[in-house]
């Protein structure tokens, strides 16, 4: 039985590619690719990566031969690459910042009191390389 949990292409369970052995353009078989229910992006994507969801597809002819459980390698082309690359993840930087901002804005008492503890400890670490750097002087000096 082929796995499928929507039988539109939405949950991509049922997505397979074709096996070696089987060309997508063997002699007399040709897939058709119904309404999948899909963005046209989406669609897209997933035709040039070679992907085929066999709850949207029918096969005519003979001959086809299919890998199935292809799910965790579309679900990664479809949507893992789209949001750690490129102008996506600009506007999930710029998101978070936004929202810290926000937050920061209504606890003003307690972003003072990060923001105070914060300059205390960058002048505790740049007194401590004072002194260290001191250090190396003085014993460069010594020799």
């Amino acid at each position: 039985m082929i796995p499928s949990d929507c039988r539109k292409g939405n949950c991509l369970t049922c997505t397979g590619t074709h096996a070696s052995a089987s060309s997508r353009s063997s002699s007399g078989t040709s897939v058709v690719c119904d309404d999948d229910g899909l963005s046209p992006h989406m669609s897209q994507t997933i035709q040039e990566k070679g992907y085929i969801l066999t709850c949207s597809t029918r096969v005519i002819g003979e001959g086809l031969q299919l890998n199935l459980g292809e799910n965790q390698k579309v679900w990664k082309d479809v949507y893992q690459e789209r949001f750690e690359n490129g102008p996506v993840q600009d506007v999930a930087w710029a998101a978070m910042a936004r929202t810290k901002r926000l937050s920061d804005e209504r606890n003003k008492p307690r972003w003072q009191k990060a923001t105070e503890e914060g300059i205390i400890l960058a002048g505790d670490n740049d007194e401590s390389d004072d002194s260290s750097s001191t250090t190396t002087t003085t014993s460069d000096d010594k020799e």
